[in-house]
Parts: C-alpha cells; structure tokens; sequence
C-alpha cells in the first residue's frame, strides 16, 4: 500500500498502557466496482483493519479519510485517552489536534 502522509503518535490509553500509532492516509484511486473513489487509511496501534473511505472523486476520499482520522482521535481523547506527537513530552490536546488534522 502506498501511503502519501503519515504522522508518529505515541497514544496512552486510559489503562495506562502505551503504544504507538501510526497515523496515514494512502493515494486516493478510482474503485472500478462503481463510479466512486476510495482513499486508504491506517491507524497501526490504535484501530486496525479500516475500510477505505469513498467519496465522489479523488478529493473527495481525501477528506473523508482524514475526517475519519479525526473522529477517531477525538472520541480517543473524550473517553479518557492522551495523545502525544511521538518522541515529544507534550501532550496533544483537542484544539491542536484539529490543527494538526
């Protein structure tokens, strides 16, 4: 799979448990099924095995891809979890994550 973007998160989850995570989204290609486009997406220690997001067109899968990043990583922080750029002390909040995303 070829990704085009990915970041190194280092996630603790509310058990205390730490792990790294993975964060990419691949290229976006025409899904020859139907008349759609899907965009890979990789979250490797956090979630695994996510299906593609489709859009309309290739932009279109982009946003949709990082839109689920995003909701992940949200619902992460509110049940509890912390978030950390990896190899950094400081924690990543909820505000920078939507602009870091």
């Amino acid at each position: 799979m070829e990704y085009i973007a990915q970041r190194h998160l280092e996630a603790v989850k509310p058990s205390g448990e730490r792990t790294e995570v993975v964060v990419a989204v691949g290229v976006p290609q025409k899904d020859e099924g139907n008349d759609s486009w899907a965009c890979p997406v990789l979250m490797k220690g956090l979630h695994e095995n996510l299906a593609a997001m489709h859009g309309i067109d290739s932009w279109q899968a982009l946003k949709e891809a990082q839109k689920l990043v995003l909701s992940i990583l949200v619902q992460f922080i509110e049940d509890g979890g912390k978030l950390y750029i990896f190899g950094e002390e400081a924690e990543v909040t909820l505000s920078e994550i939507y602009r870091y995303f």
